[in-house]
């Protein structure tokens, strides 16, 4: 599983979390299909359409749908680069639950049960958890 993440405000206001939402979705989609294009160039293949998980459900409806709206006229070219990638089969917003986002864990203040619960999902461990490990595999095998 591979965590894209990024910490930064973003440059505009956001006339709703709808919106937010899928101007994130849109720099990962920019991410994502730039890895497909790095990935193409050594030689290998993607598996397509990539999934992005998203935790807004009306984001997704957006994302998904080909009409555009009155109400997203002004953010019409982010929009149509993630509709049309999604058209094109390259990408599938998936929703997933807020408490499931495992990039939380790189993003926001989290408490030390929760940030413990994600490290632990995504395989990440401290240095000392490692030695930890390996010493008690090093006593079992001998």
């Amino acid at each position: 599983m591979t965590i894209s993440w990024e910490c930064e405000k973003q440059t505009f206001v956001a006339l709703s979390t709808t919106e937010a939402e899928y101007v994130a979705g849109t720099d990962e989609a920019q991410e994502l299909l730039g890895v497909k294009e790095l990935v193409g160039e050594i030689g290998l293949k993607m598996d397509l359409p990539m999934v992005m998980h998203m935790d807004n459900q009306a984001a997704i409806a957006q994302v998904t749908s080909e009409a555009s709206s009155a109400t997203t006229k002004h953010m019409d070219v982010k929009l149509k680069f993630i509709q049309d990638s999604v058209q094109k089969g390259e990408l599938k917003p998936q929703y997933a639950e807020s408490d499931s986002m495992l990039a939380d864990l790189l993003t926001k203040p989290l408490a030390a049960t929760r940030a413990k619960d994600m490290r632990e999902a995504i395989g990440l461990t401290t240095a000392a958890a490692r030695l930890s490990i390996e010493a008690l595999g090093r006593s079992v095998g001998s």
